[in-house]
């Protein structure tokens, strides 16, 4: 066997291994993440690890205990309690859901749109994406 041919057998093999990894990262449930408008983020989350956002229509918004460091396992997440402003991103297809982008301490969070239509979760991640820390966060009815 030649050398290119056993370049192209381990490329094909990368290749094959990338689809495989796309498609799971795109969801092989054919569901679509949701398309939101700013309005629908406006209002009051509460993460399932505790945190709380809120979010207003003047695009400012404040955190309690939101994690903005993970070290790995073992460890806990470094929790801020701050105020910060944020933008909606637009969604590329078959790239990336739209992301609720927070600017809190001069560092950017994206938390991707989840769920569905009726039932938006936005969802942090931190850390080493092998070992990360998870939050997924849902809105609160206004009371």
């Amino acid at each position: 066997m030649s050398i290119a041919s056993r370049g192209f057998g381990a490329a094909g093999a990368m290749a094959v291994l990338l689809t495989t990894s796309a498609c799971g990262f795109f969801g092989s449930t054919g569901s679509t993440p949701p398309h939101v408008t700013e309005d629908q983020l406006v209002g009051h989350w509460r993460g399932d690890c505790g945190a709380t956002m809120d979010v207003r229509g003047d695009h400012s918004f404040t955190v309690k205990d939101f994690a903005v460091e993970f070290e790995g396992a073992g460890t806990k997440p470094r929790l801020v309690s701050a105020d910060g402003t944020w933008r909606l991103s637009r969604a590329i297809e078959n790239v990336r859901p739209q992301e609720l982008v927070l600017d809190l301490k001069d560092k950017v969070h994206r938390l991707p749109v989840g769920g569905e239509s009726e039932n938006v979760v936005l969802d942090l991640v931190v850390g080493d994406p092998d070992y990360a820390y998870e939050c997924a966060f849902k809105a609160e009815p206004a009371t």
